[in-house]
């Protein structure tokens, strides 16, 4: 039995690596898609009207408007006959069959019956599902898990998810419990402890207590990603941490994320670059600019495209 998992385990692996190396690519004279490898060479032909890219092993594909999975050897492994089919995960993909969506597993056994008026991905083993414009939420054999009760929901994320009743929104966990009150006017799923809600027409953010750790008062938020977030006030925008203090000042008319400890800013129609105290270390003079990759940027000044450092020294 060791041998067999450690077999499985080992096969699982090397799929895994593989469909990462395979590159997505349109033929240009047929408009179809294949996989190429990271050469350039051609390992699936591309024959298919659309191909998504490979995930667990998977590259959901459409030919004729049918949907269908291939692997990562180009084998045709669920055959090309659903209206529409979303991506493996938790080893499951959605199908939508005669108008309704179910799910199927790796072998192409329809394991959740197609019954559902609209359902989303897995996540955290645990896919959103509609019926009669309610939702709830099942699990990966098809058992209700939270009833259809709700107008809206999101997907779990960080044991959360999400909620929608009577026009207002908050978050409940995989029981059902709820754990923020259903109070606000939206809310986001949350990325690095943190949600962005909206109260009284004005967006911040709450912890998974509800606390709100960034009281609402900015027009717009971006989710945080690194421990930081854009927000806009006042037509503005600028970067607060994850305690809301603002590390880039609101100010720009745009703003980038990090890139190697910097991150580009617009204003008056120029880019330039602040650290991550907000210091302006690159004048704000070009008229466009790339993020920073292995210590250089590509911008354009004067209509010329050039290569700088980070000491805004041109690299020729």
């Amino acid at each position: 039995m060791n041998k067999i998992i450690t077999a499985l385990t080992l096969y699982i692996t090397f799929l895994t690596g593989h469909s990462q190396n395979l590159k997505l690519y349109m033929d240009q004279n047929t408009h179809k898609f294949g996989f190429k490898d990271p050469n350039g060479k051609t390992i699936i032909p591309a024959k298919y009207d659309y191909a998504g890219e490979f995930k667990e092993g998977f590259s959901a594909v459409e030919l004729n408007s049918k949907c269908g999975f291939i692997n990562t050897a180009g084998k045709l492994i669920i055959p090309l006959k659903y209206e529409e089919t979303y991506n493996f995960n938790y080893g499951r993909a959605a199908f939508k069959l005669n108008g309704k969506w179910g799910f199927i597993d790796n072998l192409g056994k329809e394991i959740i019956p197609p019954e559902y008026d609209s359902v989303n991905e897995f996540s955290d083993e645990l896919a959103p599902v509609k019926l009669n414009n309610k939702y709830g939420f099942i699990n990966k054999f098809g058992k209700i898990i939270i009833p259809l009760k709700y107008d809206r929901v999101t997907n779990f994320s960080e044991k959360l998810a999400a909620v929608k009743l009577n026009k207002k929104w908050g978050f409940i966990d995989y029981t059902d419990k709820l754990i923020i009150p259903i109070e606000y006017e939206s809310a986001d799923s949350f990325y690095e402890g943190l949600a962005s809600i909206k109260s009284n027409g004005k967006y911040g953010f709450t912890d998974k207590s509800g606390n709100l750790i960034i009281p609402p008062k900015y027009e717009a938020v971006e989710r945080f990603s690194k421990g930081f977030a854009e927000v806009k006030l006042n037509k503005k925008r600028g970067i607060v941490n994850n305690l809301g203090k603002e590390i880039i000042p609101i100010k720009y008319d745009q703003v980038s994320s990090f890139s190697e400890g910097l991150i580009a800013v617009r204003t008056n129609g120029k880019w330039g670059f602040l650290d991550m105290s907000g210091t302006e270390v690159i004048p704000i003079i070009y008229e466009n600019v790339s993020g920073f990759r292995k210590g250089v940027s590509k911008v354009r000044l004067n209509g010329q495209y050039l290569a700088i450092d980070k000491t805004d020294k041109q690299i020729k």
